[in-house]
């Protein structure tokens, strides 16, 4: 106990060392002044700095209101971490303002509950100013935002995103303002305290590594685990943003910011509420570590977690099925294209999969499973001895603490526990028949309870209602889904997964899959009853993810069933060793290294063949992708991969001022295209279509003028309509002018300004106006200072 008690110590003291850094070196909140006049005139009564941006009395921890007939002045400098649209909103009983750079971009009436605006901002440093003009009563102030995503909802504020305006100095660097030794210590802090907390384990392992069957199988698990990474690493970035990295990164961003600024209001925990928070908090971990918001250290975050998910397997594999079948399963899992995909995508996948696969190994622990057969000395023998009590309870209490973080990653990995009770139910179900009873740990009886305290306890945004909040949260699931599937457009069957994943699978491959399962049978003689015991085990593994076919959600081919391919992997190396087997004793050794460089070598052309687009892989018996595509049997670039050289395209070749439109993928994945370009719903000069169908080929009055194309289908394409014509360097309409809406919209925008915000002019409630700010103020700037640095 004393070991655990000092590791909470020293992984409390990570966090606080860490918020104490972030708050000292990179404040964060807003400045405050009050005036007791409506006019903003004299000196403040009030002028401070606060921690929110909501001003009202019964917001804590800063409680605050203010008195009849005064005003107020926020100010600060906004981070926005993306270009694209923003909506902002005011809820207040007061006249208020919020400015961007000096430019009106809310004007909120008191007799309103709320206004809403939306604005185009591209990524940076903004100066912020929120005018209040305070007559009588209520005086509450709420500023909200929707960042430009279908993913996310219109929320308050992030404090984190707001820096305090001190002085007239100019704004603060885009950049961290934490030297990297300052990031790196509360994290080498809590690496302490895990290696204090699991100190007797790890003594342990390190004792083993003076049996050198031990260093050798050391040696070689690297082997696996770094070429398994060095694959991911490969062209990294090359298939662009998908559509759900930005929602993930972005919402783990904040999450670690709030926890570092000490930020732990509910309502600043509501980005993408509908996902749990543990795979964000990774991704969000990163991004501060590195000091920047680009997706390639995110990417290679995910890559690392997929290739230790392949160590796992290999590990596994080498313990109860033999060293020949763990290195098939190994290069399955290093070269299949869908694993390989969502290895090099910073999304949920990576992070679940791989907690879902720990959790399943230091289950398959607890049990006494017999060891493959391995001479004693030799480079894969295993120490054979009976787990105690004790060692054993430690096993489930890791996998169901492991198991809980899964499921506080993506709610589809609640189906881990299912498969722990289907596995204790099946390895004594002889008990059962007998006696009608059951034998389990205590540990056992958490499984139900543990997941929930967990998902309560790491995720803040349950904290003010946790069941209101949990409702709401898995309320956004239940919608049912159609989409493309065998030729039809269509609600999704229950067979949707099971006829995904032979369709993700390279043909070949479902030949030693085959015999794997015949391997299960009783009637396989050559597999004993004590070994058929982890045969079945790794039966339900593989079966029990299918069960989410139950569910109305059922999209994006295998993504939902990721978690089955460590499983199919192992089913796919025992079939394979044992085919194998099946040849003369004296070609054997022979067999089995052709048997693996065959499975290399197809597995790798395979890959090679769909590089960078691996999502879009689809098996020979199906035609391949371009064969899916044709007869629509399947969705085609459904998750925006490829937009990145469709943008790169248009900002090289598109005219200034062009307009654009998209269909097929939301907006937020065309971050990066030039500002001059104007997105534009009603005829656009440039459509560029992603998820295409055979149906999207043919389009009147549009020329083709850029594909992307996976594996022979088309992925992206952008079409040019045929009325548009050069004029002076501007692209026309032959039937009229095209200028861009933005330019309608920004005069509409000077107008009110000149209406609303003249000096000594009237509210529109005829109340007296705020005043112009000073010149020299630098919150009153014309443009935004725009910087790639870190986001909050």
């Amino acid at each position: 106990m004393v070991r655990y008690f000092i590791a909470a110590l020293l992984a409390g003291l990570a966090v606080w060392l860490g918020s104490e850094v972030r708050q000292t070196l990179d404040p964060r909140g807003v400045r405050v002044r009050v005036w007791d006049n409506p006019r903003w005139e004299g000196e403040p009564t009030v002028d401070t700095v606060a921690a929110h941006l909501d001003y009202a009395p019964d917001f804590a921890p800063n409680p605050r209101t203010l008195p009849p007939m005064s005003s107020l002045q926020l100010q600060g400098w906004l981070y926005v971490p993306r270009s694209g649209p923003y909506e902002f909103a005011l809820q207040s009983g007061s006249a208020a303002w919020l400015r961007l750079d000096g430019r009106t971009v809310v004007a909120h009436r008191r007799d309103k509950s709320e206004t809403k605006s939306q604005t185009r901002l591209e990524k940076g440093i903004h100066a912020l100013r929120i005018d209040v003009q305070h007559r009588k009563g209520d005086s509450t102030l709420k500023v909200l935002w929707k960042l430009p995503s279908g993913y996310m909802n219109i929320e308050a504020i992030p404090p984190v995103f707001v820096r305090p305006a001190m002085s007239l100095d100019g704004p603060p660097p885009a950049g961290t303002a934490v030297p990297l030794a300052h990031r790196i210590g509360p994290l080498l802090l809590g690496i302490l305290a895990m290696l204090v907390a699991f100190a007797p384990t790890v003594a342990t392992r390190i004792r083993r590594l003076r049996d050198g069957a031990s260093r050798r199988r050391l040696a070689l698990g690297l082997l696996v685990f770094g070429g398994a990474l060095g694959i991911r690493l490969v062209d990294i970035d090359g298939a662009g943003e998908t559509s759900d990295e930005w929602a993930y990164a972005g919402a783990g961003r904040i999450y670690v910011s709030n926890i570092m600024h000490g930020y732990w209001e509910s309502e600043y925990w509501h980005s993408n509420e509908e996902h749990p928070p543990i795979g964000k908090y990774f991704y969000g971990v990163i991004s501060h570590l590195t000091g920047t918001d680009s997706y390639t250290p995110l990417r290679i975050g995910a890559a690392i977690l997929n290739a230790f998910t392949v160590f796992l397997v290999w590990r596994l594999g080498i313990r109860y099925l033999g060293a020949r079948a763990a290195a098939y399963a190994a290069i399955v899992l290093a070269l299949l294209p869908p694993f390989l995909a969502h290895g090099k995508v910073a999304a949920l996948d990576a992070p679940s999969v791989f907690l879902a696969t720990l959790s399943g190994f230091l289950f398959i622990r607890s049990f006494d499973f017999p060891l493959a057969v391995a001479r004693p000395g030799t480079l894969f023998a295993f120490p054979t001895r009976t787990l105690s009590p004790g060692e054993r309870s430690g096993y489930l209490f890791g996998a169901a603490a492991v198991a809980s973080l899964a499921f506080c990653t993506k709610f589809s990995n609640v189906l881990v526990f299912v498969f722990m009770v289907l596995v204790i139910a099946a390895d004594q179900w002889r008990t059962i028949r007998r006696r009608g009873v059951i034998e389990v740990s205590l540990s056992i009886y958490l499984l139900p309870v543990l997941p929930f305290l967990f998902l309560v306890g790491f995720w803040p945004w349950l904290w003010s209602d946790p069941f209101a909040q949990l409702v709401k949260t898995l309320t956004h699931w239940d919608y049912p889904v159609s989409e493309w599937f065998l030729g039809e457009y269509r609600r999704l069957p229950l067979y949707y997964y099971l006829v995904s994943l032979i369709a993700a699978t390279p043909v070949a491959l479902l030949v030693p899959f085959t015999m794997s399962l015949w391997v299960l049978l009783p009637w396989d003689r050559r597999t004993d009853s004590e070994h058929r015991r982890f045969l079945v085990v790794l039966a339900l593994w593989f079966f029990t993810p299918f069960l989410w076919s139950i569910s109305s959600l059922k999209q994006d081919g295998i993504r939902y069933v990721y978690n089955v391919f460590p499983a199919f992997a192992l089913l796919i190396g025992l079939g394979l060793d044992r085919i194998v087997e099946l040849c003369a004793q004296k070609v054997r050794r022979i067999a089995h290294g052709l048997a693996g460089a065959g499975l290399a070598a197809y597995l790798g052309v395979t890959a090679a063949g769909i590089h960078p687009y691996y999502l879009d892989y689809y098996s020979e018996a199906f035609g391949g992708t371009s064969g899916v595509f044709r007869r629509s049997l399947f969705e085609v670039g459904w998750w925006g991969e490829g937009l990145d050289r469709a943008i790169a395209w248009m900002n090289a070749n598109a005219d200034k001022g062009a307009t654009w439109d998209c269909q097929g993928v939301v907006t937020h994945t065309f971050d990066g295209l030039r500002t001059d370009l104007v997105n534009r719903t009603r005829n656009p000069e440039y459509l560029i279509h992603s998820s295409l169908t055979p149906r999207d080929l043919g389009r009147p009055d549009h020329t083709e003028v850029f594909r992307v194309e996976a594996g022979g289908a088309p992925i992206v394409i952008i079409w040019r309509r045929d009325s548009v014509r050069e004029a002076s360097g501007t692209a026309m309409e032959s039937s009229g002018d095209r200028r861009p809406l933005e330019l309608e919209a920004s005069r509409a925008r000077a107008e009110r300004e000149e209406t609303l915000s003249a000096p000594g002019g009237l509210d529109p409630e005829g109340g007296l106006r705020e005043p112009d700010p000073p010149a020299d103020d630098p919150l009153d700037q014309d443009a935004p200072l725009e910087g790639d640095g870190e986001s909050p």
